[in-house]
């Protein structure tokens, strides 16, 4: 009867523990990006959707977080519904990062939907590095709450590190211009603090055109006019090579790239196994 016992509380201890670790991971998640669905729960957790709504419906009783309905309707957000942290939600997120508090606007409308197709779907990729035990660095939101600025530039839009690899996460749902792709392609070469970027582009079209720009040893480089346009700088200049930045192959050698559909369908080990082939092969073609 003792050893019934005994198990039976030992049984409630990891039940609570792994409750706990949910917790702690949902909330740091939200934390990081602001609001979520339980869509993208799911798969933060590796459970259903339907456990995963009652999860955050459970949240939402117990004051931890607040739900933002009226929103636009995404693959993420069937139901138009989002869910932040409320400010209890907050100090237990804060007590799990072990860092000083961040500014977090918990009011309903703080909420950025402007871009809800393309920030749900950066946390749903996220999410897949998250759920194998890749633990979240930043993200544009992040930064720019806990600067309390918007024009901080381009911001990758979250950075994790897993197997200790930091991996910056780009999600491009739309396309690009040259000059907003040269500037993001030299802004990524420059960060030496990354070990390596994924971009997972939405147009199957686009993929060519993104394996092509990152496999040049050289982007353009650009400048505003007084009229406000954005035009090439060797423009201004006879010189040779003027106006252009070098890409070197330790930098090139970071850069990836994934359509939409196989990316959402990749767990963190198998990308970051593509990841590395990839860079092999690219050594392999230069020899």
């Amino acid at each position: 009867m003792e050893k019934i016992r005994n198990l039976n509380l030992l049984n409630r201890s990891e039940a609570h523990a792994r409750h706990i670790e949910k917790l702690e991971k949902t909330l740091l998640f939200i934390f990081h990006f602001h609001f979520s669905t339980p869509r993208i729960i799911a798969n933060l957790l590796g459970t259903t959707v339907s456990h995963a709504r009652i999860f955050v419906e459970n949240l939402e009783e117990k004051k931890l977080l607040r739900c933002r309905g009226g929103v636009d309707y995404t693959p993420y957000s069937l139901r138009g519904r989002v869910w932040m942290l409320s400010d209890k939600g907050v100090h237990l997120a804060e007590k799990a990062l072990k860092s000083a508090p961040h500014y977090y606007p918990t009011s309903l409308d703080s909420a950025r939907t402007s871009q809800l197709a393309h920030d749900l779907t950066a946390q749903f990729l996220t999410a897949n590095w998250v759920c194998y035990g890749a633990r979240i660095l930043s993200t544009d939101i992040f930064e720019r709450q806990k600067s309390r600025q918007t024009r901080l530039g381009k911001l990758h839009d979250a950075v994790v590190i897993y197997r200790n690899q930091k991996v910056a996460i780009e999600y491009e749902r739309t396309t690009k211009s040259d000059v907003e792709m040269d500037q993001t392609i030299l802004r990524t070469a420059e960060n030496t603090d990354i070990d390596h970027c994924l971009w997972v582009i939405e147009n199957a079209s686009r993929v060519p055109v993104w394996l092509e720009a990152i496999a040049s040893q050289q982007v353009d480089e650009w400048v505003r006019t007084q009229l406000n346009r954005w035009v090439k700088a060797n423009t201004f200049s006879r010189q040779p090579n003027a106006g252009v930045a070098w890409i070197p192959l330790s930098a090139r050698q970071k850069f990836h790239v994934l359509h939409i559909d196989e990316a959402v369908l990749l767990d963190a080990e198998q990308t970051l196994g593509l990841m590395r082939d990839s860079q092999k092969e690219r050594l392999e073609n230069l020899l």
